[in-house]
């Protein structure tokens, strides 16, 4: 494994302890906001995925960058969250 792909680049670091793919592809990164467009969630959603660890990212400064790939395995690992819909009754 070479030193690329254990340290991100200058300027880039890993958040807390958050597992990342062992490469980064500089163009495959988004930002929050692209990121929640991309899901159809909210900034704030994703912001909470970040802060709970179930979601992966590196930080530039201040800014959250995520990563398409991990994007695309957070979609498919998501739960559903929200009240379950309510059953129509049947009344006859």
């Amino acid at each position: 494994m070479s030193y690329a792909q254990v340290h991100p680049p200058a300027g880039l670091r890993m958040i807390r302890h958050h597992v990342m793919t062992s490469k980064i592809d500089i163009q495959n990164l988004v930002t929050v906001q692209q990121a929640a467009k991309v899901l159809n969630i909210t900034p704030a959603a994703i912001h909470k995925a970040i802060k709970r660890g179930r979601l992966p990212c590196l930080k530039l400064g201040r800014a959250f960058l995520i990563q398409r790939a991990d994007l695309t395995q957070y979609r498919k690992t998501k739960s559903v969250g929200g009240r379950p819909k309510k059953q129509a009754s049947e009344t006859g």
